[in-house]
């Protein structure tokens, strides 16, 4: 009997660590979505801004 107490603490044991383990991994992974997206947003408006730079440049080169 002691030895079946033994292996359901270590089995719940092991379950309580993957929950927690799995929890950490999904924060972990949203986190880094979330950044990957603020970085992909940076990028398209920095592209933009790029754009703008360079239709100015050349509407004051044909201007002159």
């Amino acid at each position: 009997m002691k030895l079946f107490a033994q292996v359901c603490g270590n089995k719940m044991h092991e379950r309580r660590m993957k929950e927690r383990i799995t929890l950490e991994v999904k924060a972990k992974v949203e986190e880094m979505k979330a950044q990957q997206e603020f970085l992909e947003a940076l990028i398209k408006e920095l592209e933009e801004k790029h754009r703008i730079e360079l239709r100015k440049k050349a509407i004051l080169k044909n201007q002159c």
